[in-house]
């Protein structure tokens, strides 16, 4: 959602509300030994070339179904906001001065999943990287003539 809103004495008022949801975990997997019922790690094609062996991988599902057991990362919502003023120096000059804040909750949401988070037994499990941006706000003056 976003508004603006001109308020008397030449104010601008102008705001911004967004809501992002996390994504999914991703399919939970547990690391397994791997196991030589889906052969060899490389496999060597017709052609000659050898290529990694997409069956013997040491993950496997850790429930019945890819869907079960994904959490869902966390929601980011923030909040900008602007407020401006143009002052009038006369004979076509001004001065326009603004204030802009943004993320002004600061809730501090993660918005990725590291890689390997979605691994049951591994170190990695349900960690979560690239933390929403702080709470910041910016001045600015500009003078026309």
């Amino acid at each position: 959602m976003a508004g603006q809103y001109l308020a008397p004495l030449g104010l601008r008022i102008a705001g911004s509300y967004v809501i992002q949801s996390g994504g999914y975990l991703g399919p939970v997997l547990i690391s397994a030994a791997a196991d030589p019922v889906f052969g060899p790690g490389q496999i060597r094609l017709a052609n000659g070339t050898t290529q990694p062996n997409p069956l013997a991988t040491a993950y496997r599902f850790a429930y019945a179904t890819r869907s079960e057991g994904q959490v869902l990362n966390e929601a980011t919502r923030y909040l900008q906001m602007n407020i401006g003023r143009d002052f009038s120096l006369g004979a076509q000059r001004k001065i326009e001065a603004q204030l802009g804040l943004f993320n002004v909750f600061n809730t501090g949401a993660h918005t990725q999943w590291n890689d390997g988070a979605n691994i049951l037994n591994g170190s990695l499990y349900l960690s979560r990287f690239n933390r929403h941006p702080p709470r910041a706000f910016q001045m600015s003056f500009r003078y026309k003539f």
